[in-house]
């Protein structure tokens, strides 16, 4: 499983690029710098599919984020920042 964030800011969307993805679906929490969670998300994958848009960012405030996203017992933390 290979994923990683396109854009490392964002206003109000969040573009992940899926390489090598086997799963069917990918659960995704994501937190704050200070380890709460903000949302949760579970999407489900189209076979083949390359691109995951996660919009409707807008309302959470200014700050860095992780995205802990995984499948399974399979876990990957990546980081984001939300800015103006």
């Amino acid at each position: 499983m290979f994923i990683k964030v396109k854009d490392f800011f964002f206003i109000d969307t969040l573009n992940l690029e899926l390489v090598k993805i086997v799963e069917d679906s990918l659960f995704i929490v994501l937190k704050d710098d200070k380890g709460n969670v903000c949302l949760t998300k579970e999407i489900l994958l189209e076979k083949n599919q390359k691109n995951y848009k996660w919009e409707g960012l807008g309302h959470l405030p200014y700050g860095v984020y992780y995205l802990e996203i995984g499948a399974d017992e399979k876990k990957k933390i990546l980081k984001a920042v939300k800015r103006v």
